[in-house]
């Protein structure tokens, strides 16, 4: 994925990442856990994403860095599931 093309895919990946987690902040007030929850769920396949990108363009430096944020997410998506969903 190095070249041309890898650029604005990257940015997008950078773009989406910050607005999730603004999304995961917002999972953190009184009666929007549900919005966190969702927030880590899209952060996962967003970081599934940026390590794809990192591997084609030969950045195997920062994988366990995607390798970490996923695992943390999935643990907060299913502590959100688990523990604060509205049943």
């Amino acid at each position: 994925m190095d070249g041309p093309d890898s650029e604005p895919l990257g940015s997008a990946v950078g773009v989406s990442e910050i607005l999730c987690a603004l999304l995961l902040l917002a999972g953190l007030a009184p009666g929007h856990t549900r919005i966190g929850g969702a927030a880590a769920m899209i952060l996962i396949a967003n970081q599934l994403v940026a390590a794809a990108v990192h591997a084609g363009a030969g950045e195997a430096q920062a994988l366990p860095q995607n390798a970490v944020l996923i695992a943390a997410l999935g643990s907060v998506a299913w502590l959100s599931r688990r523990y604060f969903s509205v049943r």
